[in-house]
């Protein structure tokens, strides 16, 4: 086992009695050094779990520089990785792991910085390294610390350097230049000749021609001129100038929901962090408290991570499902004209009409009721994870017949009445720039889509009729309207009354508020909250 760093062995007595949570991932770890290691990785320690220890990698010569205050913050920082479960959740994730980096770090500093420490020795953030823009809190404001996760800070710093690279690619699409061409008419190079406002006239040729080019220094006309968008090419740069953006849009950014690792390296990260935290909360029942001391503030903050989020998506399929199983099929007479040897009209050729009961299908409509006075999500990977679930749903509905999925759009008003949901109208509820494509305006009072879908339903002869944007259904029991998805932050003006869900009113069973608080819905409203 490598010789602990003398600093952190002092660290670790220090905290003993203070936060023991740290005192534990200190002694649970083995210091290995390993030299130009911030060179190597770009970072100023590693963590690995393996074999039930931490392998705690660091640089030995910039580690003396560091003072007391700032170890042990990074010791805290390092903490947060093995706690979070980072290195098993973005294991095999296949974007850009020097965003990805930036992402979670900047949510730990985050985290380490808001956390109160009720003792002397307060960690202090080593210069240079990364904190959360404000640009991107300005953004975010109204969401809060809500906004601080990877996923989102992730894909705000991607689109960034989206922005920089297009800023990059601008100034390369110049005239002479040559570029990688990708449009419906096929893929290849070619050699800006002239450029107008936008548009690129190309002479287009082999990759093969371009290296002969490029090699002889000397240009031909191969006579293939046609013209192109900027977004068509892709700069070409040889020699020390080489633009690193050249090919980066073929890696794969995979989604949010598939990033998972496998099974064994969870449950091995969460029973090592529950056992530790278990162990720590043990030291804390024996040390005495202090006048004006808080012991293990660390134990409590990681104790929150720990605490099981909702699978939404496993929540969300079983009202669905709860709600198909309730209200789909009924029982039904329908006349028929089948004709029975045995019917005395039948053996003189009348056709004689019998009434048979039968189990028929309903309509089944799902209505998504969708908040436009904020953020509801953060990314459109976020937004499309959301509606994976319901595109199969709406498609299931197309394919079979048997109903749809409708939109509405509110915020203290109706913004978009009820329309059918189509495939990937996901797109246009929301983008990464923070940029609302839906409808919106300001505030948030959801009495509004109740009184709408009361005023659309309309009774008559003991049955409700909706006639609305050409969308056409009878509900023939007020017991068994359409399931109504509320997909809101939750933040309204006034808490949600019952007295004002209108034709819902007796039916709050088929009602789900997909929400970020439920402080202001009505006691009992089922919800799932999702982050």
């Amino acid at each position: 086992m490598a010789q602990r760093p003398e600093v952190i062995s002092k660290l670790a007595m220090f905290l003993l009695d203070k936060e023991p949570l740290v005192y534990l991932f200190i002694i649970n770890s083995d210091f290995i050094p390993v030299e130009n290691f911030f060179q190597k990785t770009h970072g100023l320690a590693g963590v690995t779990l393996k074999n039930k220890r931490i392998n705690f990698e660091y640089d030995p010569i910039i580690f003396e520089k560091f003072s007391v205050e700032e170890v042990f913050w990074l010791v805290l920082h390092e903490s947060f990785h093995i706690f979070k479960k980072h290195l098993e959740i973005y294991k095999d994730f296949k974007g850009y792991p020097l965003i990805l980096n930036m992402a979670m770090d900047g949510v730990i500093n985050e985290e380490i910085a808001s956390t109160n420490f009720s003792y002397n020795l307060k960690p202090k953030q080593i210069s240079g390294t990364v904190s959360i823009p404000k640009e991107y809190k300005d953004l975010y404001a109204n969401l809060g610390k809500d906004a601080y996760v990877t996923k989102r800070l992730y894909y705000w710093y991607l689109e960034k350097a989206k922005e920089q690279m297009e800023e990059m690619k601008k100034m390369l699409l110049k005239a002479g230049r040559y570029v990688k061409v990708c449009d419906e008419r096929g893929n290849g190079y070619g050699r800006i000749e002239s450029t107008d406002r936008g548009n690129y006239t190309v002479d287009r040729m082999s990759k093969d021609e371009m290296l002969d080019e490029v090699s002889s220094g000397t240009k031909k006309n191969h006579g293939k001129k046609e013209d192109f968008k900027s977004k068509e090419l892709t700069p070409v740069v040889f020699g020390d100038d080489a633009y690193h953006g050249e090919g980066a849009e073929d890696q794969t950014i995979i989604n949010p929901q598939d990033l998972d690792a496998s099974e064994e390296d969870k449950l091995e990260t969460e029973i090592f962090t529950k056992k530790l935290v278990q162990q720590a909360k043990e030291i804390e029942k024996t040390i005495p408290q202090t006048a004006g001391s808080e012991i293990g503030n660390f134990t409590k903050l990681i104790e929150k991570l720990l605490k099981p989020k909702v699978d939404w998506r496993k929540i969300l399929n079983r009202h669905l499902n709860l709600f198909f199983s309730r209200n789909s099929n009924k029982k039904d007479v329908k006349k028929s004209f089948i004709t029975y040897p045995w019917n005395a009209k039948s053996r003189y050729g009348i056709l004689y009409k019998h009434k048979i009961e039968t189990i028929a299908k309903q309509q089944s409509y799902i209505i998504l009721a969708i908040d436009t006075s904020g953020s509801i999500f953060g990314s459109p990977e976020e937004l499309e994870t959301f509606f994976t679930e319901i595109e199969e749903m709406a498609k299931w509905l197309n394919f079979t017949k048997t109903g749809a999925v409708l939109t509405i759009q509110w915020d203290t008003e109706i913004k978009e009445g009820l329309t059918e949901y189509k495939a990937k109208d996901w797109k246009k509820f929301g983008d990464i720039k923070g940029k609302r494509q839906i409808r919106g305006g300001g505030g948030t009072t959801p009495e509004v889509a109740f009184d709408y879908l009361t005023k659309i339903f309309k009774e008559k002869d003991n049955v409700y009729h909706v006639k609305e944007n050409g969308i056409d259904f009878i509900v023939d029991d007020v017991k068994k309207l359409p399931y109504l998805i509320f997909l809101t932050d939750g933040q309204f003006f006034h808490k949600l009354d019952k007295r004002y869900l209108g034709i819902y009113k007796e039916n709050t069973k088929n009602i789900l508020f997909f929400t970020r608080s439920k402080d202001c819905l009505y006691e009992n409203a089922e919800h799932i909250i999702y982050e």
